[in-house]
């Protein structure tokens, strides 16, 4: 082995571990029988279980969150109704305004104010002409 490998080896940090065995009907059943008289039920056998180990050690973790987005839920729904109707009021006010738009600035109604020897005064940016 060469001895950059092994001192990857010796001086990196330990990979955690990650098991992938699950503890299902079958294996407590294999177990119980293989094992007769050490276990006396199968709730022991789950309890002691590696699987059954992780899950009440992340517990805590998955309640703290599950009540931090409840809370984050209850907020968006006290204040989100009235910014949504805020919002719909707005955009219907847009609409509305675009249509009148769309109306004053046909040719035909423009035509009427655009003749000869009529003033007209343009604004833009406070700079008027």
């Amino acid at each position: 082995m060469e001895m950059n490998t092994l001192k990857d080896i010796v001086l990196s940090k330990p990979a955690p571990l990650v098991s992938t065995f699950r503890l299902n009907y079958y294996s407590i059943l294999n177990l119980m029988s293989c094992v007769e008289g050490q276990f006396t039920t199968a709730e022991h056998v789950i309890k002691n279980s590696f699987h059954q180990f992780r899950y009440e050690k992340v517990l805590p973790d998955i309640g703290e969150k599950v009540a931090k987005l409840e809370q984050e839920a209850f907020v968006l729904d006290t204040s989100g109704e009235a910014k949504v109707a805020e919002y719909q009021k707005i955009r219907l006010d847009i609409a509305q305004l675009e249509k009148m738009m769309s109306e004053i600035t046909k040719l035909e109604k423009i035509l009427y104010f655009l003749v000869p020897g009529r003033l007209d005064e343009n604004r833009y940016n406070a700079c008027g002409w």
